[in-house]
């Protein structure tokens, strides 16, 4: 019998007191795992992200972290912004000289050290949670099954990213909140927000938790906390007049990668496999009226509802550990967001190990779920890293196979673990009614895929599957210099800016008989110039206007797209050069 939690932490000090306390064995293996990540840190890891990581560094502490996103190509929020300053700063106090180059064992030192030290923080964190409840032994062994975990030691000290940082921030709401003070639960889930995007999924389940825990004042708290410390974080960027552009990243974050998958071992990847990084998310089914985008949201949903049905039967039982219901919730959550939207990345799985890891302090057989699943983690996380940099993982490469088959198992096992964790536990009503909304959802989307719509669909409405554009972006009903569509004279309501020489390709899967569009020079550049349009279906050319000029009308063409699986709407330059060929598909529209 290992006794109670005062009792092992008695039996630790001893009678003499010359036993080692416990505090002193959390930081002697905190010290052992600071060693293994330090041995990592030469590793070149995810390049491209750590160029970027000491671009916006450079950049905030030149610029100010409010106009990084002014000087360079910047998708994260300012949260790590600011830390990765905070770093560059010290880094510049400390040896009174420049950073160090980009490339350099320094500066990659200086990037992987924000999230070991978040690793270790949140080891730390995991033990003074278990402490008072599992006693000196039990606690030591959670915070070890954390600070020594493969999959965050990898993600942090070889591939250099940030989502240790993350999971930190998440535990340390987790601990807030479960201790009844909610503003500052809400506080560092609003920081953690800001640090990633995607924590955003875990506000209702955080939510739910603190009215469950304080009832209406943990609400008002959780407003006051999150409030507060969002306007704090985001001053610099109200002094600088540029919340405009956390608001666009935020926003923006959907569509940013528009593919099923971003190698994140998920439903999608047993779509699209090896190729899932290249499929776009706006491919059709059925009738077209639904996308692979449309149809991950949906899966979403569902999950999120039956995680936070699951949540709140849970925090309604008689004798409910309200601590143990909500860290499960939350390591649902994040394998819900991970498994079933399109564009996920493969590390937005990582968060879920730190509420695996709390769950062992209530729930002992939640052990086998963390080490499997940390295990499991790891090898996704290696196996991308081996796929994209083949030379970064060493002899670890041999393990993984070049067709990538490994992939499709990992995916298939965090389904899995997602139906396990769910069911686990569960009302038996939950276990009939759950497997049974997901049926329903089955059902509906295939209904409504091979629906009889008569309707047409404007494909303005529509992102392409493929783009590309010489200059500037496309714009829907507007410009590409983001005005109204005009046309000698001729307002639009809607249709597609762009700008030659451009191609915008749509999965039709089939499902329409013709393509009725109008089409022109934009009034905002008109300056005599001359562009080609052409409209093609499969790849073979169906409408060519030839070399259109600026007098008259807005042209127009109608084109046959029966069995079409792919159409192209193409813009070319005319022979005199692409300046200010500013080009309008007004009103396209596809008809069954």
């Amino acid at each position: 019998m290992e006794g109670s939690p005062a009792e092992q932490t008695s039996s630790l000090r001893g009678g003499s007191g010359t036993s080692p306390s416990p505090d002193a064995i959390a930081w002697g293996l905190l010290g052992l795992s600071l060693l293994v990540h330090l041995l990592l840190v030469p590793a070149r890891g995810w390049e491209r992200d750590l160029y970027w990581f000491a671009t916006w560094m450079r950049t905030s502490l030149e610029a100010g972290a409010a106009h990084v996103a002014d000087k360079v190509w910047c998708d994260y929020p300012p949260g790590y912004i600011y830390l990765l300053e905070t770093v560059g700063f010290l880094w510049k106090l400390f040896t009174r000289g420049d950073l160090p180059p980009d490339s350099s064992l320094a500066m990659r030192f200086l990037l992987k050290l924000l999230p070991i030290t978040a690793d270790l923080s949140g080891a730390w964190a995991l033990y003074r949670i278990a402490l008072p409840r599992l006693g000196r032994i039990s606690a030591l062994l959670v915070l070890s099954g954390y600070a020594f975990n493969p999959a965050m030691i990898f993600n942090s000290a070889l591939w250099g990213q940030a989502d240790s940082v993350l999971s930190l921030l998440l535990i340390l709401s987790f601990w807030a909140l479960c201790s009844r003070r909610s503003a500052a639960a809400f506080a560092l889930l609003a920081a953690a927000i800001l640090v990633k995007f995607q924590a955003v999924v875990l506000l209702p389940v955080f939510l739910l938790g603190a009215l469950s825990l304080q009832g209406p004042e943990g609400i008002r708290a959780a407003y006051r906390g999150s409030g507060w410390t969002s306007l704090a974080l985001l001053l610099p960027f109200f002094w600088a007049q540029r919340v405009e552009t956390v608001i666009q990243r935020a926003f923006g974050a959907v569509g940013r990668y528009p593919f099923i998958s971003m190698n994140a071992h998920n439903v999608w990847w047993l779509v699209g496999r090896e190729s899932s990084p290249r499929t776009s998310d706006a491919m059709r089914i059925g009738n077209a009226f639904l996308t692979y985008h449309t149809i991950g949201f949906a899966m979403f949903a569902l999950a999120s509802f039956l995680v936070l049905w699951k949540l709140w039967s849970g925090l309604r039982g008689p004798r409910a550990e309200k601590e143990a219901v909500i860290a499960e919730a939350a390591a649902l959550q994040v394998l819900a967001f991970y498994l079933f939207p399109t564009e996920m990345h493969e590390r937005y799985i990582v968060p879920a190990l730190v509420f695996l890891a709390v769950l062992c302090v209530w729930k002992p057989l939640a052990w086998w779920l963390y080490g499997v699943a940390s295990a499991a983690v790891f090898f996704s996380l290696a196996s991308t890293l081996n796929a994209n940099y083949p030379d970064h993982v060493g002899p670890l490469g041999q393990l993984f196979p070049p067709g990538r088959e490994d992939a499709l198992l990992l995916s298939g096992f965090f389904i899995m673990l997602f139906g396990l964790l769910l069911l686990w536990g569960a009302h038996p009503r939950f276990l009939l009614l759950a497997p049974l909304s997901a049926a329903g959802l089955a059902v509906l989307l295939g209904g409504v895929s091979k629906a009889g719509v008569k309707s047409p669909q404007g494909l303005c409405e529509w992102e392409p599957v493929e783009e590309r554009q010489d200059w500037g972006e496309r714009h829907r009903d507007r410009t590409v210099d983001a005005n109204r569509l005009s046309v000698d004279g001729f307002i639009f309501r809607h249709g597609i800016g762009t700008h030659a020489r451009s191609r915008l390709t749509y999965h039709l899967n089939g499902a329409f008989s013709a393509l009725d569009t109008a089409f022109g020079i934009d009034d905002e550049a008109n300056k005599g110039q001359r562009i080609r349009f052409r409209i093609l279906a499969d790849g073979q050319v169906r409408y060519d206007s030839g070399d259109v000029t600026v007098l008259g009308f807005p042209y127009h063409a109608t084109v046959d797209v029966r069995k079409t699986s792919f159409l192209t709407l193409e813009v070319l330059d005319g022979g005199d050069g692409i300046n200010s060929d500013h080009a309008d598909w007004l009103e396209p529209v596809l008809f069954r």
